[in-house]
C-alpha cells in the first residue's frame, strides 16, 4: 500500500474575511527549519488563515455564523451596486511524487452597502501535475482531497487551539476511534468485509435453488438476522456519535455557565451532585451485580429447604440403626476371599456356607465412592443452614444497600431540580438561553443514550439468534450439498469474514493500546500533576489519578490549559504513530506523513505549559505551521521554538479612520477607509 505524505507549499487568500485583496503565504519545506509561524494581534485573521484551508479543501468553517460572512467588507464597499466580485483561495501542495493546486472560488453580487448575494454555488477544482510536467484537472477533486486529507480528520491537521480541549474531558470516544481507524488504514479491513459480506450473500442465494423450502427458509432467517444486526450496528454507532456530540454541546454551555458570577456556585454545586450521582449509579450496579452472583452461587440452598429437610431425616433414620455409616468395606470383603482366610482364622473355600454368607454380607456392604458421597452429603446437610442463613443475611445486606442508594440518588437529583428552579429564575438573559441548551442537550443525550442501550440490547440478541441459526443449517446440510460449490463457497465467505473482523478489532485495540501509551508518555513530559492520560477500551480520551491506597479514578474536572494539553499530547501522538507507520511500511497500517497547521496552540497554557509545548513543536509533524498572537509568541515561547522556524510573517491590522487605535507595527490606521488585514513577511 502507498503510503502518504503531503507536503504544504503555498496558500494564496483573495477577499476572504478579514484579508482585501491577494495574499500570499509560503511555507517552510526545509526539514530542519520546519516551523512556520505566522504572528499578529487579536483580530487580525489568526483564525480566518486556520478556516481558509477548511473553506478551501472541504467548503467549511468553524466561524459562529458559518459560511455566511466570509467574503471581506472593504472588497464589498469598493464595488458598485450589482457589481460582481469574488472570493478565491489557493493551496498549493506536494503528495508523494506529484504538485497539487486546490482552488475554491466563490462568486457575489453586491447589492447595496456593504451587502453582497452569492451567485450559485462554491466552485472547486484540483489540478495535478505528474513528474513528468503534465498537469492533469481531476474529474472528482473533491472525493480526490477526501482521500488525501480526509475531512473526518481535519480537526485533527487544521484545529484551533482555544477549541481544542473539547477532545479532553467529554465523551469523545467515537470520533477518536473514527480518526484511528481512517489515519490507520484500517477502512481498508472494513471495506474487505463489506465485499466479502455481498459475495456471502450471493451464494447463499445460489444456495437456496438446491435446497428443501424448509431449509430454505432458513437461510432466508439467516440473511434477514444478518441485516437485522447491520442495521442495529449502525444504529449504536449513530447513538454513540449523538451521545458523544450532545454531552459536547452540554459540557461547552455547562463551561460558560462557569463564566457568570451569579451562576457560578450554582453550576459547581450542580456538577458536584452529577458526580456524587455517577458515584451512587456506579455503587447500584454493584450492588445489582452482587445480588446476582449471590442468587447463581446460593439461591438454589433457599429453593431446596423441603428436599434438604427430608434428605436429612432419611439419613438420620439410617444413622440411628446402624446402615450409614458403612461398617464393612466391599474391598474389605474381597480380600478375605481372595485370601480364602476370615479373619478368625477360618478357611474359606468358594461354594462352602462361609463363602456364601460373605457374599450375602458384600451385597450390602459399602464402597469407597458410597462413603466418600456420604461424607460429602452428610457435611453439606450440615452446613445447609448456615449457608442459608448467610445467603439471606448478604441478600438483605445488598437489598438495604441499594435502597439506601436510591434513595442518595433520589436525593441529589431533587437538589439539582432545585438548583435548576434557581438558574432558571435568574434575571439574566444570556445565562437564561445557555441554561436552556444545557437542559435541551441533556435530554437529547439522555435520550440517545437509552437508543444506545435498545440498539445494543437488540445487537446481541440479534447476534445470539444468529449464532443459533447459523448452526442449524450447518447441521441440517447433507452430504452432498456440502460438497456444492456454491456452499463451499459461501462457507469460505462465512469463514473469511470472521476473520477479517477478528482481524479489524485486534488491529483497532493494538493502535488503541500504543496511542494511548504515546498519548501519556507526551502528556507526562509536560503536564506537573501526577496523573496520566489513557485511551480507554471505549476509545475516550481519559486522565487519570491513583489515591494513596493505589487505586486509579478518572479526573472528572480539569482546567483549560491541562484539557488543552491532553488534546494535545493526543493529537501529537496520533501524527507521531502516523509517520511511525509511515516509516514501517506495514502491511495493514498505512500511516503517513501528514502537515500540522495550529490557531493559538499556546492560548490557554501558562509559561511553564508553553515552554514544554513550544520546546517541541517542531517534533509534531514533518511540517508545522502556527498561527500565534504577539503575546503569545513572546519570551520563552519564541527562544524555544525559533531555531527551528523557517518562514515568519506578521499580520498587519489597517484600522478605519474613526476607530482609537495605538498605531505600532502590528496595528496601523487604514489609509483608504477600509478596514483589512495585510501579511508581510519578516
Amino acid at each position: 500500500m502507498r503510503s502518504c505524505q503531503v507536503i504544504l507549499s503555498s496558500i494564496t487568500i483573495s477577499n476572504f474575511r478579514q484579508f482585501f485583496g491577494e495574499v500570499v503565504i509560503n511555507f517552510s519545506q526545509e526539514k530542519n527549519k520546519n516551523v512556520t509561524v505566522i504572528h499578529g494581534a487579536n483580530g487580525s485573521g489568526k483564525t480566518s488563515l486556520l478556516n481558509a484551508f477548511k473553506w478551501c479543501f472541504y467548503d467549511e468553517t468553524d466561524f459562529d455564523t458559518g459560511n455566511e460572512k466570509i467574503l471581506n467588507e472593504a472588497a464589498i464597499q469598493e464595488k458598485s451596486d450589482g457589481e460582481l466580485l469574488d472570493i478565491k483561495i489557493a493551496i498549493r501542495f506536494k503528495h508523494e511524487d506529484r504538485y497539487y493546486e486546490a482552488v475554491r472560488k466563490q462568486e457575489y453580487q453586491k447589492t447595496s452597502g456593504i451587502l453582497a448575494k452569492k451567485i450559485g454555488k462554491s466552485q472547486f477544482h484540483l489540478d495535478v501535475r505528474t513528474v513528468d510536467g503534465e498537469t492533469i484537472r481531476s474529474k472528482t477533486p473533491s472525493v480526490e482531497i477526501s482521500n488525501i486529507l480526509p475531512e473526518n480528520l481535519q480537526p485533527y491537521f487544521f484545529f484551533n487551539g482555544e477549541r481544542i480541549e473539547k477532545l479532553a474531558g467529554v465523551k469523545q470516544g467515537v470520533q477518536i476511534r473514527e480518526a484511528i481507524r481512517k489515519l490507520m488504514g484500517l477502512e481498508l479491513v472494513d471495506r474487505a468485509i463489506v465485499h466479502v459480506d455481498k459475495v456471502k450473500t450471493k451464494y447463499r442465494n445460489l444456495k437456496k435453488g438446491e435446497v428443501s423450502e424448509d431449509h430454505k427458509l432458513l437461510l432466508e432467517q439467516i440473511q434477514g438476522l444478518e441485516e437485522d444486526k447491520e442495521n442495529y450496528r449502525l444504529a449504536m454507532d449513530n447513538a454513540k456519535k449523538e451521545v458523544e456530540s450532545f454531552g459536547v454541546e452540554r459540557k461547552a454551555a455547562e463551561r460558560e455557565l462557569q463564566q457568570f458570577e451569579k451562576s457560578r456556585e450554582l453550576q459547581a454545586e450542580r456538577e458536584g451532585l452529577e458526580e456524587l450521582i455517577e458515584e451512587r449509579q456506579v455503587e447500584i450496579k454493584e450492588a445489582i451485580n452482587k445480588q446476582k452472583r449471590l442468587i447463581d452461587e446460593s439461591a438454589y440452598i433457599s429453593m431446596s429447604a423441603d428436599l434438604v429437610k427430608k434428605s436429612k431425616t432419611l439419613i438420620d433414620e439410617k444413622r440411628k440403626i446402624g446402615i450409614l455409616p458403612y461398617g464393612i468395606k466391599e474391598q474389605f470383603i474381597d480380600d478375605r476371599i481372595n485370601l480364602k482366610s476370615c479373619i478368625c482364622g477360618t478357611e474359606i473355600i468358594e461354594g462352602s456356607v462361609q463363602y456364601k454368607k460373605l457374599m450375602e454380607v458384600r451385597e450390602n456392604a459399602g464402597s469407597d465412592e458410597i462413603e466418600s458421597i456420604y461424607t460429602n452429603v452428610s457435611a453439606l446437610l450440615n452446613s445447609y443452614e448456615s449457608t442459608s442463613t448467610q445467603f439471606i443475611r448478604d441478600y438483605e445486606d445488598e437489598t438495604a444497600r441499594l435502597s439506601r442508594l436510591n434513595e442518595q440518588k433520589e436525593g441529589y437529583i431533587n437538589e439539582i431540580d432545585e438548583i435548576n428552579s434557581k438558574i432558571t429564575s435568574l434575571d439574566d438573559n444570556e445565562i437564561l438561553r445557555l441554561e436552556n441548551i444545557r437542559k435541551d442537550r441533556k435530554e437529547k443525550e439522555d435520550l440517545a443514550q437509552q437508543e444506545l442501550g435498545v440498539a445494543k440490547s437488540n445487537f446481541d440478541e440479534t447476534a445470539k439468534l444468529l449464532k443459533e441459526k447459523g448452526e442449524l443449517e450447518e447441521r441440517l446440510g447433507d452430504e452432498k450439498l456440502k460438497q456444492n460449490i456454491a456452499n463451499v463457497r459461501m462457507n469460505s465467505s462465512e469463514k473469511i469474514s470472521n476473520t477479517l473482523v477478528t482481524l479489524r478489532d485486534f488491529l483497532t485495540d493494538k493502535v488503541r493500546k500504543d496511542l494511548s501509551k504515546r498519548v501519556d508518555n507526551t502528556f507526562q513530559s509536560i503536564i506537573r500533576k501526577p496523573v496520566k492520560a489513557i485511551i480507554d477500551e471505549d476509545f475516550m480520551l481519559q486522565v487519570k489519578k491513583t489515591t494513596a491506597e493505589g487505586e486509579e479514578y478518572i479526573v472528572s474536572e480539569q482546567s483549560t490549559g491541562e484539557r488543552q494539553v491532553t488534546s494535545l499530547s493526543f493529537i501529537s501522538s496520533i501524527i507521531y504513530l502516523a509517520r511511525d507507520q509511515h516509516e514501517k511500511e506495514s502491511t495493514f497500517f498505512k500511516g503517513g506523513l501528514f502537515p500540522l497547521v495550529m490557531d493559538s496552540p499556546f492560548g490557554a497554557l501558562d509559561d511553564d505549559y508553553r515552554e514544554k509545548v513550544a520546546s517541541s513543536v517542531s517534533e509534531l509533524a514533518e511540517q508545522v505551521i502556527i498561527f500565534v498572537s504577539n503575546s503569545q509568541w513572546s519570551g520563552k515561547v519564541k527562544q524555544a521554538c525559533e531555531n527551528k522556524v523557517g518562514k515568519s510573517y506578521k499580520l498587519v491590522y489597517h484600522a478605519p479612520q474613526d476607530m482609537e487605535v495605538k498605531e505600532s507595527s502590528y496595528v496601523q490606521r487604514s489609509k483608504n477607509g477600509f478596514e483589512f488585514s495585510t501579511l508581510e513577511e519578516v
